[in-house]
């Protein structure tokens, strides 16, 4: 009765035959890498020489003997989106469209064969300093009224305070009566803002309204 209770709680021990010792553990027994095996006298010498660790010269001779190049090597992962060529297109359509949307760029973006997050095509467009900024108004202006202007500017440059004290400035309030007076946003760089690709025109009529 006895052996049949031992029996029951270690069966291991009474029916298992027994196993050898390199069957049980074959992981036990593993050899160390080629690398580190074959010219660790040399890597010793090399070390001696420069000065510098020797598990750093033992490391690049086993990547020479692996890869045959001692460079730094990409790193595991999915590619960067888009890419820098992707990325130099992006910086195109905003420079030639500043007023170009995100979804805009990412149907562009879509086209190339390049499908990237609204988030990323703007972090893309941060890189080279591009940002959204609310769009400054202006008056419409011909050349030969921005030379008239100038002159009219550099000729009254010279005038003393007490003439300027005698000009009368005058106000106005626009009301408009047709069209939405609102933000556009467009990506531009820093100091950028008066560029006339980066502005909007207005007129004088300012396509219907009232002033006052």
């Amino acid at each position: 009765m006895s052996l049949y209770i031992a029996a029951f709680i270690f069966p291991s021990i009474l029916t298992s035959p027994p196993v050898p010792a390199t069957e049980k553990h074959p992981h036990g027994m593993m050899l160390p890498p080629p690398c580190f095996t074959v010219g660790m006298v040399l890597a010793r010498k090399i070390s001696a020489a420069l000065k510098v660790p020797m598990s750093t010269v033992a490391s690049i001779i086993c990547k020479w003997k692996k890869f045959g190049t001692t460079r730094t090597l990409p790193r595991a992962g999915c590619l960067a989106k888009p890419s820098d060529q992707g990325r130099r297109a992006l910086v195109r359509e905003v420079t030639k469209n500043p007023m170009i949307t995100l979804i805009e760029l990412q149907c562009f973006s879509m086209d190339r064969g390049e499908p990237s997050r609204r988030k990323t095509i703007s972090a893309a467009l941060h890189q080279p300093g591009l940002y959204g900024r609310v769009t400054r108004w202006k008056p419409f202006l011909s050349k030969r009224h921005m030379t008239a202007r100038l002159e009219f500017a550099k000729r009254d440059l010279k005038d003393s305070q007490t003439m300027r004290n005698k000009i009368l400035w005058s106000g106005a309030t626009k009301f408009e009566l047709f069209g939405l007076n609102g933000k556009h946003h467009i990506w531009r760089k820093p100091g950028t803002a008066h560029h006339l690709a980066n502005t909007i025109p207005t007129v004088k009529h300012g396509g219907g309204s009232i002033m006052l």
